[in-house]
């Protein structure tokens, strides 16, 4: 029987963090069934190999293969926005459930703290998520969203004006 059609990469030994070749970030494995989903254009032939996937910022290049021929996809290459890689709006925190970076600064601006995770962690444990799909990275958004949570309430709380009496 063909293994054409497999998602799974044969892995074997690979490395679970490779140094990007475009700019040497670290960066993490990612499953072969993330970038099928999110590859615009597959390329005949490609190889089933594994793939790690670069989240920096200043890197055009999102995923590239152990095997160095294996072919490399830029961002104008994917169906989504890399959120990890933008700086304007929209900024994709979660690709599950639509969450921008905007969302969770106009809910911190509006009541002090943000839900939205929340909400997401009620999703995942429903099982609605499809984070394997749906989020270049490949992971689950909870600790990016955290993170995101932090960062604006810091920036909320740095912007807020006392009256003092």
């Amino acid at each position: 029987m063909s293994d054409c059609c497999s998602v799974n990469a044969k892995s074997g030994s690979a490395p679970p963090v490779m140094a990007c070749p475009a700019n040497g970030a670290r960066s993490k494995r990612v499953d072969a069934l993330t970038v099928k989903s999110l590859v615009r254009k597959l390329p005949l032939g490609m190889p089933n190999t594994q793939y790690y996937f670069c989240d920096a910022l200043d890197c055009e290049l999102v995923y590239f293969a152990l095997n160095t021929e294996a072919p490399r996809f830029r961002r104008e290459d994917l169906i989504v926005r890399v959120g990890a890689k933008e700086t304007a709006d929209p900024i994709a925190v979660c690709y599950c459930f639509g969450f921008t970076r905007k969302d969770i600064q106009d809910e911190i601006a509006k009541t002090g703290h943000s839900t939205i995770a929340d909400r997401i962690a009620a999703e995942v444990k429903a099982d609605n998520c499809a984070c394997e799909v749906k989020n270049p990275s490949g992971k689950c958004c909870l600790g990016s969203v955290a993170r995101v949570v932090q960062d604006c309430v810091r920036a909320n709380e740095s912007t807020k004006i006392e009256v003092v009496p």
